[in-house]
């Protein structure tokens, strides 16, 4: 069974203790995989708080999108669909104070793209791995005397013959972040935790790096990783140096992804908005022009219009035809142009549908239903005569 030692379990402690006292760290995506760990235990996960306000700040900022869904409606009813107005002023949000300028943040860096990585498929030797290694230690001589530029050159060289080496990106990446480049730093330590997750040197020096582009909620997640593998009193004082940037940073993030959120789902229900105010203008008008039906373009015609599009509702295929707009502009124009779109097989499908349920019905717009051709009597009764076949 693995034992930790005691200092990986004080720096443990502390970790657990900023869990406790800032649950909503476990949201942010750097540790994502410790809720997933508790999740898998049962544990509760505290939600993420909604009622703060840097929420109301989010509706405050999204108010001038919210007008979308009510610009086109061109009917009364269209009110319904409208969010209710705000009747009292959202609180603006105090400005954080400002922060002492961190001395040890650099301008980033440049050129990191063009770093020699090495083949990664490329398959290594034993001899290989000796050489590369005899290069390691050629470099951390160099380094250790200061001469970090001619340490990146043996390991560079060293990293050729050997890409599959961890160790040899880590060790680089301490001389990079030596020269104040933590972008280069940062892409040796990812590629030497690609090679090995559980590498605490890439981790911790990653974390420096981030911390020297002020990135410092991933700086604080990877310098606690790093340690806990592998803890050294150094990483240590940066932790505590950065605990409360880091603190600040995350609750930004949070906040970022919470705004981010609340914006998607305004998006979301404007767009359902304007659908359903399209279906509705539709409707409308499809009643107005309802002249094909018995007493159509009165008062009376409306009625039944909207009588028979509640007996088509009820009809589960054409109610899903009845949901594309699309149907909806062509039944309007069928019914007020004269039959317009007569072969269109949704057409077709809720004209069938509707001489089912309304026998008779299907004359509308002066066409039969089905094929298009109505069935007049050559000769009409006169009023209040029987129907004597």
């Amino acid at each position: 069974m693995a034992h930790l030692d005691k200092k990986s379990l004080a720096q443990l402690e502390t970790f657990v203790k900023f869990i406790k006292s800032h649950p909503e760290a476990l949201h942010t995506p750097e540790l994502k995989f410790f809720k997933e760990y508790l999740q898998s235990l049962k544990a509760v996960i505290p939600p993420i708080k909604t009622e703060e306000p840097e929420i109301e700040e989010v509706d405050e900022e999204t108010l001038p999108d919210q007008p979308t869904s009510t610009s086109s409606s061109t009917s009364s009813t269209s009110s319904h669909h409208t969010e209710p107005p705000k009747h009292h002023p959202e609180p603006e949000e105090e400005p954080e104070p400002e922060q002492e300028p961190d001395e040890h943040v650099v301008k980033p860096d440049t050129g990191y793209e063009s770093i020699e990585m090495g083949d990664k498929s490329k398959m290594v030797s034993e001899d290989e791995e000796g050489d590369a290694f005899s290069l390691m230690g050629q470099a951390r001589k160099q380094a250790r005397e200061g001469n970090h530029t001619a340490a990146i050159e043996k390991l560079t060289e060293a990293i050729k013959i050997n890409p599959q080496g961890s160790a040899l990106f880590a060790t680089r990446a301490e001389s990079f972040l030596e020269l104040k480049r933590p972008n280069a730093a940062i892409k040796d330590c990812n590629r030497a935790l690609e090679l090995n997750p559980d590498s605490g040197k890439a981790l911790k020096t990653r974390g420096k790096a981030r911390r020297l582009l002020g990135k410092y909620g991933e700086a604080f997640y990877d310098l606690q990783q790093g340690n806990l593998l592998d803890w050294d009193e150094s990483t240590d004082a940066v932790i505590k140096e950065i605990k409360e940037r880091a603190e600040k940073a995350i609750a930004r993030q949070r906040k970022q992804e919470e705004k981010k959120r609340l914006d998607d789902l305004k998006r979301e229900a404007a767009e359902k908005r304007r659908r359903q105010q399209e279906e509705e203008d539709l409707h409308n008008r499809a009643s107005a022009g309802a002249g094909g039906f018995p007493g159509g373009g009165g008062p009376g015609g409306m009625d039944a219009l909207s009588a028979l599009l509640g007996q088509l509702t009820k009809d589960p295929e054409v109610a899903a035809l009845l949901k594309n707009p699309d149907t909806l502009k062509k039944l309007n124009e069928f019914l007020m142009e004269g039959g317009k779109h007569a072969d269109d097989p949704a057409i077709k499908k809720i004209m069938e549908v509707l001489q089912r349920k309304v026998p008779g019905a299907g004359g509308a717009a002066g066409h039969g239903g089905h094929g298009g051709h109505s069935h007049p009597h050559p000769h009409p009764h006169p009023t209040g005569t029987d129907d004597l076949d």
